[in-house]
């Protein structure tokens, strides 16, 4: 039962970093190819991930489904999303349910709408989390179609700001700040590229000290393969260590 309930509690922690959290700098916009599935390790050398995510497409390729599975996808699925669009092709709506047990199946956990500036870029994202009744919402401004800010807000209230420096048109920086006006620096992340392809990202803390290393290997055909975060603080409470595999159709 405590095994048991340390791997939720480790897919709770890394579900709300991926979804909450992410940054903008993703290895998946470097591939041209269709992800099929996402394997999530503790460590480079485990063998058996803690979760897996498979991902299911329409004839046109739009991605309709996600699975969530504890241990890899041969397993019991414990959560899925669903997602919905406009009719030019834009995600709307994303809904995801957890299976809460035997009697009650399937329960509605969150749902996220997204509208846009223009038909085109985004311009805010809000989940709605059905138990706690809590509500996230991010609004993100742009210059020259270059994501510039993006705000956070935890039921109405702001949570924090983030912003972006950019070189060549990649962004080269993240910084995260407590208010909207940059004053109060909660965390940044610098990225480097190598022929503008994303190698890695260091993250920091506003003091400047360095907390995680992730770095990025990709096959010969320029898709991410391997995604691996490194903790280099441990007086950092939650966990920031992860691998995660990338598998293609």
């Amino acid at each position: 039962m405590k095994t048991t309930m340390l791997v939720l509690d480790l897919v709770l922690i890394f579900s709300l970093l991926s979804c909450i959290e992410g940054t903008i700098v993703s290895p998946e916009k470097n591939s041209n190819a269709i992800i099929k599935r996402k394997s999530f390790y503790n460590y480079v050398e485990d063998k058996i991930p803690y979760k897996t995510y498979e991902y299911l497409y329409d004839d046109e390729g739009k991605l309709q489904k996600i699975y969530h599975y504890l241990g890899n996808h041969s397993s019991k699925a414990y959560e899925y999303e669903l997602y919905r669009y406009t009719c030019d092709n834009k995600i709307i709506n994303r809904i995801t349910y957890s299976y809460a047990n035997d009697s009650s199946g399937w329960i509605l956990y969150d749902s996220t709408y997204y509208s846009y500036y223009n038909g085109r870029l985004k311009g805010e994202e809000t989940f709605y989390f059905t138990v706690s009744l809590d509500r996230v919402a991010y609004k993100y401004e742009y210059e020259n179609s270059h994501l510039i800010r993006k705000f956070k807000y935890y039921n109405h209230q702001l949570e924090s700001c983030t912003m972006y420096d950019y070189s060549g048109g990649f962004c080269i920086k993240e910084t995260m700040f407590s208010d909207s006006l940059g004053i109060d620096t909660m965390e940044y992340i610098i990225h480097q590229y190598e022929n503008g392809i994303l190698i890695k990202s260091e993250r920091f803390i506003g003091n400047g000290r360095k907390i995680q290393i992730i770095t990025y290997t990709y096959n010969d055909k320029g898709n991410v393969i391997i995604e691996e975060a490194k903790q280099t603080d441990f007086t950092i409470v939650k966990p920031m260590y992860y691998v995660i595999r990338y598998e293609y159709y």
